[in-house]
């Protein structure tokens, strides 16, 4: 009896545990905060940010991640996959441009290629190319 209920308790409080992580864990999403604050730090260490520019790029990527986790909300009538997806696309072009007018011409050609580097990573995380496309 001791022996059941102490795999009870281990049990409980491993579910516990889990609940506790941010992000549902491993596989979860990460917040906007987090998202936004990994993603300057990348691109500073990328182009060699200024900390405005740093500080910038966090501001806008914030805003584009908390707009995008409301397009993912379960009952937000997002049923309409493609329409979100589109919206969701839209947001980060707008962001990529922001970002953009923040950057020296060197930057610029730096962001182009981490951009082209972030397809690449989508590409073979999706299995595939953009929208569904399949090359033979």
């Amino acid at each position: 009896m001791k022996k059941v209920m102490m795999a009870l308790a281990l049990i409980s409080s491993m579910f516990m545990y889990s609940q506790a992580q941010p992000g549902g864990g491993r596989g979860g999403r990460p917040n906007p905060e987090d998202r936004a604050k990994r993603t300057a730090e990348d691109l500073e260490k990328e182009l060699k940010l200024s900390p405005a520019q740093k500080d910038s790029v966090y501001s806008y990527v914030l805003s584009q991640s908390k707009e995008q986790q409301t397009l993912f909300k379960p009952g937000q009538g997002n049923e309409d996959r493609e329409a979100t997806m589109a919206k969701f696309k839209s947001l980060q072009e707008k962001t990529d441009t922001k970002i953009k007018s923040l950057l020296t011409d060197d930057q610029k050609t730096k962001y182009d290629a981490y951009l082209k580097q972030r397809e690449e990573r989508m590409k073979k995380f999706r299995g595939g190319p953009r929208g569904g496309e399949h090359t033979n």
